[in-house]
Parts: C-alpha cells; structure tokens; sequence
C-alpha cells in the first residue's frame, strides 16, 4: 500500500496519532524526494513555486496546515525517540513543544 493510502487510512479511521504521525511523514517524505523541498521564501515574478511542503502535504490529505506540521513534528520526534510513550495526542503535542521550547 503506498504511503497516501496509509496516511489517508489512518485519518479516516481515525487511529492512534503514533500510526498517523508516521504515515503522514512518509508520506510528506515521499513527495517531497519525488517533487523535491519548496524554496524557502516567496517566489519572485520570474520565477514559480516548485517543491512539495506542508500545504500540499495539507491539500492532498484533506486536512489543515497546522494538523500537518503538528503530526510532522511528531513523527520526527519519533524517529529520534521510537520510546515515547504518550496516550493522548494532546499530551504528545504539549511535550514535543515544551523540547521545542515554544
């Protein structure tokens, strides 16, 4: 199964965040090798906005831009730290912000 089709699997049946997370970041991970990373910064008049980031990733799944970098922030906190135990999403986000330290 590709990777939108589990990212898109585990929204719908809304599953734990830990098998959101994880597929949203292949996924996310997957279009951008595919489309390369958007440019940082604004495009100028000559020239287009090329690249996959978080807004396409939020288009094509279907969900808001914010749901996106908050489960992408999770799925690399994850990567780093496959030992996080957190129950609730809400709990997951407020630790991974308080590293962050926003």
């Amino acid at each position: 199964m590709e990777s939108r089709e589990k990212a898109l699997r585990s929204l719908a049946f809304r599953a734990h965040w830990v098998e959101c997370a994880r597929h949203i970041l292949e996924f996310h991970e997957a279009q951008q090798e595919k489309f390369g990373k958007v440019s940082v910064g604004r495009p100028t008049a000559s020239s287009e906005k090329n690249g996959w980031g978080i807004k396409e990733t939020a288009e094509d799944l279907n969900i808001s831009i914010a749901m996106v970098s908050d489960y992408l922030n999770l799925g690399r906190a994850l990567r780093e730290d496959p030992s996080i135990k957190i129950r609730e999403l809400r709990d997951a986000l407020h630790s991974i912000r308080k590293k962050q330290g926003q």
